[in-house]
């Protein structure tokens, strides 16, 4: 049986459910980050989850569209899954009412709302420093950027490979 197609509804209907904060293994999320459009569309959400126990923290991302389940029967809702590559930038509604500001690119939401909370105009890529090279850094053309990643091993090699694609 040949796999069925998936289907990706980009920026997510009006009439969508609200999207669950609950998820089936790790539980309500403690934090909650919405990627939107230039225009203020919602395009994707991000939910931080803490599991009890010492488990690590898990960062899941919740996207709307048109998916599979494991019978091959497709269903339009919520999915705990990502958009496809290349993905949209933290923030676009932001970079979009002030594009003459200069853009701090961080890594993570949580970094770039702090950033903002400071008065910048901030940004990062979904799903981590390893993800960089599948988010779409477009919107940045021509823009003044600092890059500022976190002080670590995966910090340098997210700086390095936004470096790279921005030149």
């Amino acid at each position: 049986v040949a796999a069925a197609r998936a289907s990706q509804a980009v920026p997510v209907p009006a009439d969508a459910p609200v999207p669950p904060q609950v998820h089936a293994r790790w539980g309500q999320a403690s934090a909650s980050w919405t990627y939107r459009d230039a225009a203020g569309q919602t395009l994707l959400h991000v939910r931080r989850f803490d599991p009890a126990g010492g488990e690590r923290k898990q960062i899941l991302p919740l996207s709307w569209g048109t998916y599979p389940d494991r019978h091959g029967v497709m269903h339009t809702g919520w999915h705990w899954r990502s958009l496809p590559a290349p993905r949209p930038l933290y923030g676009l509604d932001r970079l979009a009412a002030r594009p003459d500001a200069p853009v701090l690119v961080v890594e993570g939401e949580k970094a770039a709302d702090a950033a903002r909370a400071h008065g910048y105009v901030a940004t990062t890529s979904p799903h981590g420093a390893k993800s960089a090279s599948c988010a779409d850094w477009s919107p940045l053309a021509g823009k003044r950027v600092a890059i500022l990643p976190d002080n670590d091993a995966d910090g340098e090699v997210y700086a390095t490979t936004v470096t790279g694609i921005l030149l």
